[in-house]
């Protein structure tokens, strides 16, 4: 059963995910963590959050692999669950292909977010 107050940050950047969590925290959103593909998909799966923020390139298993198996392999939540990619990675062909067929709720590029605008993007995935 989703969790309507989880937000699961699977990122392997230090500085990053220290920000997210704290942002989130502070809005009053449980914030959980996860620093590499294996564990953030293994957590989701466990954890079940309304919200996934997500990065491309992980270690142990690269982003749109989670993205797909979320959507493929977990039933109602993963069909339903908002994931919300934040990369450094333009879409390529590959990407832009994953990205229609999985649907992922918002693509953020890392050189332009604001994390403002970020929770704004969260406050519009809440159900």
């Amino acid at each position: 059963m989703q969790n309507k107050n989880k937000i699961l940050i699977i990122e392997d950047d230090e500085v990053l995910q220290s920000s997210l969590y704290e942002i989130i925290s502070m809005s009053g959103y449980e914030a959980i963590i996860a620093k590499d593909g294996t564990g953030g998909y293994n957590l989701a799966i466990r954890e079940q959050p309304f919200l996934i923020l997500l990065d491309l390139n992980l270690p142990h298993m690269y982003g749109l692999t989670i993205l797909e198996k979320i959507r493929t392999e977990c039933g109602t939540w993963g069909r339903d669950v908002a994931i919300i990619i934040i990369t450094n990675q333009d879409p390529d062909n590959k990407i832009l292909d994953s990205l229609e067929k999985y649907k992922p709720s918002y693509y953020l590029l890392k050189s332009n977010l604001n994390l403002a605008d970020l929770m704004s993007n969260i406050k519009l995935c809440e159900k």
